[in-house]
């Protein structure tokens, strides 16, 4: 190994390390900067939530007056509904001792439907278990139990302290009140001065990417603020269904409910069930009939309606984050933040798309989450071929085929693929033999795909029977060097063929003097060399200059059939030879040669009238 590549080498194991490292500390940020990180995150998610109504109000009253009123509104809402849930729970459960007899029988009448097989398996583990201790000589037997010590009865009226007594109230709601007091704090700071926070974001990422920085505030607010509002207005929209149908079924409480179901679907996957969970099992409890079934069913069909027909059309269209990166984002950010971070795990997950969309060095984010294909047909095409998956490949094909004909299939999806092909073969990714399979499976899936039939002639002011005067074959297309360049060299002449253009191809059997004599033999007026870089470019040229020495009246058109960037270098070392015309598909390479038939028709038609 040279000096130069085990620098290089270095470098790139430098560059990784300092990758891990850098995700490392990052994720160690998030998850011990959770206490300050979460609130603020949420805060972010609430001034986005509240911005349309600020902006409504700020026409009429002002910036400063419509934050107040906004934030005071919500405040009132959130707290009304909070007390109006709290004292239902209240209610509910005082109800709950009221059907102890029912929920008892329940339990008998379940205990008798799956009492046969509950007891059989729990006393075959009991004799199990009996048997074990009973063959074991070592086994140690417990001791006898001894009769609990007795209870000492102490009054403790004299002792309470109205502080202690306060303080053990008061100090579970400490943790989230402050929690509240910091998101609402951050809120009204964001909702003043929205330009002062998004001028300081793109102050951070430096005065060179103001201009993508903008681009990727400006599309995480509207991305964002898109989610919350859409997701806002079906969730109201779904209690409302949820406390129409309880109010159908005849069941009370409707409207309780379904606000508390519009409320926990902001949280992904769980939400819903969270708030069906209750009403359900009250019903169980305290009902006999089959209303409860009947409430799962209407959670079932609201829940798959909402999910895979309301909300990909109506979020969905302007989101373009795939379904299961917002699953693997939902367990990821549960993980770090708890439930917080479960609410948060959407709107966190397009704030990193966007930004691997527009930070470089975070690309692979977008590649990550998004819902975007990340590799073209041509490569997905290759890639099944790779694979030797004829059906998936068809389908493919299939998919993108959109009324093409033949030869623009072969343009779009062959000769890539038999680019792929040569290039992994020259570095060694491919053997010959694995190359060669792929390249004729793809002849044969696109054949499969479509039916080659004749397509009509496109030369200008030429009928097909004019063609007729032509020589057997008016062009001859010739491979340069691999079985590449043979097998596209068929395929072209197949296509001159089915426009009535008398062609052949000839084989990398033959050798050069052949090759020479079948041109003069069969008075070829164009002769095609077909290559494939990164191989047949040099072969192609050598093969150009011996047959304009021989034949200086030739046409000679070079079909270099590559789309990659490569084939820029391999156009210009092929250009320098000064051939008739350089093309890179079968479509430039029939109208290329379309363009000459006119010319050799009045140079032919001549002839054949003397003869006859």
């Amino acid at each position: 190994m040279s000096n130069g590549s085990r620098a290089r080498s270095e470098s790139a194991m430098e560059s990784r390390a300092i990758k891990i490292a850098a995700l490392a500390v990052v994720m160690a940020a998030l998850y011990y900067g959770k206490p300050m990180l979460a609130p603020l995150a949420l805060a972010v998610l609430l001034s986005l939530l509240l911005t349309p109504p600020v902006h409504f109000l700020e026409r009429y009253i002002g910036r400063l007056a419509a934050v107040i009123v906004s934030v005071v509104l919500t405040i009132v809402i959130l707290s009304t509904a909070g007390y109006g849930l709290g004292v239902k729970a209240v209610q509910l459960a005082s109800r709950i001792p009221q059907s102890k007899d029912k929920l008892i029988k329940k339990a008998d009448r379940f205990k008798s439907y799956a009492g046969v097989w509950v007891s059989a398996a729990v006393d075959g583990f009991a004799e199990l278990t009996q048997n074990k201790v009973a063959q074991d000589p070592d086994a140690v037997v417990p001791p006898p139990a001894l009769p609990p010590p007795p209870v000492k009865v102490e009054s403790l009226a004299t002792k309470i302290n109205p502080f202690e007594l306060t303080a053990s109230i008061l100090g579970p709601l400490l943790g989230p009140l402050e929690t509240a007091l910091i998101v609402l704090i951050f809120s009204i700071y964001i909702l003043i001065q929205p330009d002062d926070l998004r001028n300081r974001i793109v102050r951070l990422a430096g005065r060179k990417k103001i201009r993508s920085t903008s681009h990727a505030v400006d599309e995480v607010s509207r991305k964002v603020s898109h989610y919350i509002f859409m997701q806002t207005v079906i969730n109201f929209v779904y209690g409302a269904m949820v406390a129409a149908g309880m109010s159908a079924m005849g069941l009370s409480d409707g409207i309780v409910w379904g606000g508390l179901v519009a409320i926990l679907r902001f949280v992904p996957y769980l939400g819903t069930w969270l708030a069906a969970l209750p009403p359900i099992l009250l019903l169980i409890a305290t009902t006999d009939g089959w209303q409860p079934l009947h409430l799962l069913m209407l959670f079932v069909i609201l829940d798959l309606g909402f999910a895979f027909v309301i909300e990909p059309n109506v979020i969905g269209s302007g989101f373009g984050i795939s379904p299961l990166s917002l699953l693997v984002a939902a367990i990821f950010w549960t993980w770090m933040w708890g439930p917080l971070g479960l609410l948060l795990s959407t709107p966190l997950t397009v704030c990193l798309a966007v930004m691997g969309k527009h930070i470089s060095a975070l690309r692979f984010l977008n590649v990550l989450l998004t819902d975007k294909p990340v590799l073209n047909a041509r490569v997905r095409f290759y890639h099944r071929l790779i694979a030797q998956n004829r059906s998936t490949a068809l389908a493919l094909l299939k998919s993108e085929l959109r009324d093409k004909t033949h030869c623009q299939l072969c343009d779009s999806m062959l000769l890539p693929v038999v680019g792929l092909s040569e290039m992994d073969q020259h570095y060694g990714r491919i053997d010959a033999k694995k190359a060669q399979s792929v390249r004729e499976l793809a002849v044969e899936v696109i054949d499969a795909a479509t039916k080659s039939e004749d397509e009509p002639s496109t030369v200008p002011n030429v009928s097909v029977s004019s063609l007729k005067v032509l020589p057997e074959f008016t062009v001859l297309c010739i491979p340069a060097h691999t079985s590449a360049d043979e097998l596209t060299a068929r395929i072209f002449a197949e296509q001159l063929r089915a426009r009535g253009i008398h062609a052949h191809e000839m084989t990398n059997n033959c050798s050069l003097d052949e090759t020479l004599a079948i041109i003069a033999e069969r008075r070829a007026e164009i002769v095609c060399i077909s290559a494939t870089p990164p191989n047949a470019v040099l072969q192609a040229r050598t093969l150009y200059q011996t047959i304009r020495a021989q034949f200086p009246n030739c046409i000679i058109v070079i079909g270099l059939w590559a789309r990659r960037s490569s084939s820029k270098e391999s156009r210009l070392r092929i250009e320098s030879a000064k051939s008739d015309g350089i093309v890179s598909t079968y479509a430039e390479g029939i109208a290329f040669i379309e363009r000459q038939i006119p010319a050799l028709i009045r140079k032919y038609k001549p002839l054949v009238q003397e003869k006859k």
